[in-house]
This record gives structure tokens, sequence and C-alpha cells, in this order.
């Protein structure tokens, strides 16, 4: 376990946007204007990412935490030249989402990751996965194997915490597109939806990370239900 030092926090008030949307660009322009001007410490490895939403119709909870992510990682990354202007050099990616009045977003880069115990909290998945990772959220494979190992489901209108844990070379940053994004959509066994269209708009927290370069293309899938109050796990 490495230590974790906190090298930047950055409040950007706005309306997130989701990936792909409407409201992107000019939430990227909002980003960009807020962080311009911030050197970023070559020793960042994690970002973190605290939104405050707003509901949206048909999305209570605020659009799904993965595509809110994309739009501050492009900016920081594409257009700011954080990280070295790679993705690839995110190791750590953590994101959670809240509905609340002042909409925005905290940007946090640390060196470091620590891993939170899960402490009492309902845990609906915890297990490795080995074989080839999902390319879609149609993979009936990997869904499957959700299905049988899975040890509980949430109750109607919980929040859940997502935490991948990725062996081998993972870009875990480049989340609405990548194998991470692939990963979540197949939870659906959990989350509820279909194959192709999950209720993943449910994940409030979100985790993923590269624990080991030499593990091959595994992952460790950990899900727990959050209730109803504010999630504060996993990290």
């Amino acid at each position: 376990m490495s230590a974790v030092s906190l090298l930047s926090r950055l409040r950007v008030d706005g309306l997130p946007a989701s990936f792909a949307t409407a409201g992107e660009a000019p939430w990227k322009e909002t980003l960009a204007a807020a962080a311009d001007g911030i050197t970023f410490h070559p020793a960042g490895t994690v970002l973190a990412l605290e939104f405050v939403v707003s509901p949206r119709q048909g999305y209570p909870q605020g659009p799904d935490i993965d595509n809110l992510c994309d739009p501050v990682i492009g900016t920081l990354v594409g257009r700011l030249g954080w990280f070295g202007g790679k993705r690839t050099a995110i190791q750590g990616l953590w994101a959670r989402k809240r509905v609340g009045p002042r909409t925005g977003c905290e940007i946090s880069v640390f060196a470091g990751w620590q891993q939170v115990a899960l402490g009492n909290v309902p845990v609906l998945l915890d297990a490795t996965w080995t074989g080839e990772l999902p390319r879609s959220g149609r993979d009936l494979v990997f869904a499957q194997w959700v299905g049988r190992e899975l040890q509980g489901l949430p109750s109607p209108g919980s929040r859940i915490a997502v935490r991948l844990a990725f062996g081998g070379r993972m870009n875990v940053a480049e989340i609405a597109t990548g194998r991470a994004k692939n990963v979540i959509d197949c939870l659906w066994p959990i989350l509820g939806g279909t194959p192709g269209a999950p209720a993943d708009d449910r994940v409030a927290i979100l985790a993923a990370t590269q624990q080991d370069a030499t593990a091959g293309g595994t992952v460790r899938v950990t899900v727990i239900s959050q209730g109803q109050t504010r999630p504060t796990l996993p990290a």
C-alpha cells in the first residue's frame, strides 16, 4: 500500500454534463477556465472527482457517473496536459456523485492510492474475473458470471458503490468507452436493467484502479449497497 499525498484540489461551479451530450462543450469550457494556470504536479497518479448534480428527466440521481467523468478527464488531460497529456498515466480514478443545490465538481489529484476497507455494509458482489474482459454491455458471459457470484440484490431505490481493481495494463481513465465502462454495463444483474441498457445511474461511487501490471486481464469487482444515505465508500 503506497503512501497517499494530496497534491492539488480545485472546486469548479457549474452544471456537470455527460459525455456526448449537448451540455458537454460549455461544461468543458467552464472546466478549462477554472483550471487554467494551475500547475500539475508530476507525481500525480490518482484523480478524484466529486460531483454535485441536479436531477434529470428519467435520472433522479443525475447522469451516469462514468459519463460525468469523461468530460472532466478530457479537459484536464487532453486540453490542459495534466498527467503528461496521457490518460494512461492515471493509475486510479475515484468518483462520487450526489444531488445538491450547488452543482459542480471538486477535482483532487493525489500521489498514491490507499484501499479503504468496505466496513459494515451490504456486499452484493466481491469476486475476481480471470477471463477476457467484456467489450460491450451485451456480453452475456460476463453478466452470467456476475449472476452466479452475486451475494444479494440492492433494495429498490438504493445507491450503489462499485470498485474495479484491474490486473494488467488498463486505461482506467477511458471511462466512457473503454473496458471499465463495459464491466460496469455488464453489472445489470445487480443494478437492474437489461443487456445494453443497465440501470447504472444508480452507481453513486465508482473506483477504478490498475493494481498489478503483471496480473493479466483480470478484474476484482466489488459492489456494495449504500442504502438511502450519502455514500462514503469505496475509495
